[in-house]
């Protein structure tokens, strides 16, 4: 049966969350999903860019009070890494 778990990283600046996402994802089994809850768009904007990287499926929804509630999907045994960037 698929669970839900949640990540509180209000008040946390990236990429400490971004870090915390993808371990927790990793971690997760298939069918699961992981409820974000982050007040820093920039965070929004990391998680979503690399949570949409490794074709996992992200609902981003700002609640209006102040921050945001991303939920993401497992919905691949393995997701594929994104590409590396050159420097």
């Amino acid at each position: 049966m698929a669970r839900e778990h949640v990540l509180d990283v209000r008040g946390e600046d990236c990429p400490g969350p971004l870090v915390k996402v993808v371990r927790k994802i990793a971690r997760m089994p298939v069918g699961d999903r992981l409820r974000v809850l982050t007040d820093v768009e920039e965070c929004v904007r990391l998680i979503r860019e690399t949570v949409e990287a490794i074709d996992l499926r992200i609902d981003v929804n700002d609640t209006g009070e102040g921050y945001w509630v991303m939920v993401i999907e497992k919905n691949l045994a393995k997701p594929r890494l994104p590409p590396r960037r050159k420097s």
